[in-house]
């Protein structure tokens, strides 16, 4: 899927577990991650585990998640 997007819901759902989770800088590899993968894929329907980080990522750029964040809603 080289051309895969993220849908709006799933970008709102990976900004929502981000905000809670460690930095992302932090996560790759990590059992912190896998959580945050599965809690997503449960959410917004199956999704592969570079399909999330790009999720979080995205959610991420966007000022979402992150010191850029502010408290209003996507």
């Amino acid at each position: 899927m080289k051309n895969w997007k993220p849908t709006a819901r799933q970008l709102r759902t990976a900004a929502e577990l981000a905000r809670t989770a460690p930095p992302l800088d932090r996560l790759p590899y990590t059992p912190a991650f896998d959580l945050l993968h599965e809690q997503l894929s449960a959410t917004v329907g199956p999704l592969r585990k570079d399909q999330s980080w790009h999720c979080f990522l995205s959610a991420r750029k966007r000022g979402w998640v992150g010191a850029r964040h502010k408290e209003s809603k996507p």
